[in-house]
């Protein structure tokens, strides 16, 4: 069990890597392209064998028992639950032994859960959608895997949206997922769904090492993308899915590219490394030495280094770079 400080510094890590990748959205936002989904064969597989097993799982009848009124949908479902209203879920915050319960209730209640998938679809309220996205990628399953695949290859852009959004919470641990974003990843051409999607794989959960290694190389193929918002988004990604040297050359490569927003991916995405080799050190100690570098771009090749182990010598250089990055006028 790590003690206090490494707790800290793993803490530290990761909240790097979700600036790292809050920093490659918001490069990626001007860039962003409106385009629609063309659904390829693979893709209708995955479909098909998705609406096979949701079936398969959940044998569920157009008649639902349920009393409606002007502002609410109460489902009663099946006389093990008590009555539940649907308009309700997610209008407000939910604590976390609520947010708990509702999971298990999702789970064991197919019909409501489908109900629940409906409301999503239907919402507009950016707060309530971000709390059902988070609720029905907790609950997991075939159900909520299709239809975010539904909504992803509906043509819709803003459906789109939703679906991408939604496969994001279903992602970590859950082979489907992955199997449309690997499609997605080898078939579409536009940097804004290209951001969409490899923002969905932010947290890579439990992978087996061949699903890894796949989609590992569709990231890193990426990273060489004409358009910069998909290259500074793909280095963060390949550095959360690589667990050994064998894109660290990329993620050096990075740190030279022509646009100072993919630099700063680069070194925040040698954060916490898991090659500190000579090279990694060479390229960083030259980043953070370059009075002519962008300051971002110098901050995270620093925070990079502090992970490493290093001289004492070369941690009082550190030092004395970031002090003079800090007496800086602003």
């Amino acid at each position: 069990m790590p003690d206090g400080s490494e707790s800290a510094n793993i803490s530290n890590q990761e909240s790097e890597s979700d600036r790292a990748l809050d920093m490659a959205l918001d490069v990626a936002s001007p860039f962003a392209v409106q385009g629609g989904i063309a659904e390829t064969d693979a893709q209708a597989n995955t479909s098909a064998a998705l609406t096979t097993q949701s079936e398969s799982q959940n044998s569920i009848t157009s008649d639902s028992q349920s009393a409606s009124s002007s502002n609410s949908v109460l489902v009663d479902s099946s006389e093990n639950f008590p009555p539940l209203d649907i308009s309700a879920i997610g209008q407000s915050s939910i604590n976390d032994a609520d947010f708990e319960a509702l999971v298990e209730r999702l789970r064991a209640d197919p019909q409501l859960l489908l109900q629940l998938i409906d409301e999503f679809r239907q919402e507009t309220n950016p707060q309530r959608l971000a709390i059902l996205s988070r609720l029905l990628g907790e609950v997991g399953g075939p159900d909520v895997t299709l239809s975010a695949s539904e909504l992803i290859f509906s043509g819709d852009a803003q459906s789109r949206a939703l679906g991408l959004e939604l496969l994001q919470q279903v992602q970590p641990g859950n082979s489907d997922a992955r199997d449309i974003v690997s499609g997605l990843l080898a078939t579409e051409v536009e940097p804004g769904v290209l951001v969409s999607t490899l923002t969905t794989l932010a947290s890579p959960g439990n992978v087996d090492d061949v699903a890894r290694a796949n989609l590992s190389e569709q990231v890193a193929y990426l990273t060489e993308h004409d358009d910069a918002s998909v290259r500074a988004i793909s280095l963060n990604i390949l550095s959360r899915w690589t667990t050994d040297s064998r894109y660290t050359s990329v993620l050096i490569g990075g740190l030279n590219d022509s646009i100072p927003t993919v630099r700063e991916s680069a070194a925040y995405a040698l954060v916490g490394h898991e090659d500190p080799s000579q090279d990694v050190l060479d390229s960083l100690f030259t980043v953070i030495d370059n009075n002519q570098e962008n300051e971002s771009v110098r901050r995270g090749a620093i925070l990079a280094l502090r992970g490493m182990a290093l001289s004492d010598a070369q941690r009082t250089h550190i030092a004395k770079v970031e002090r003079a990055l800090d007496s800086r006028p602003r």
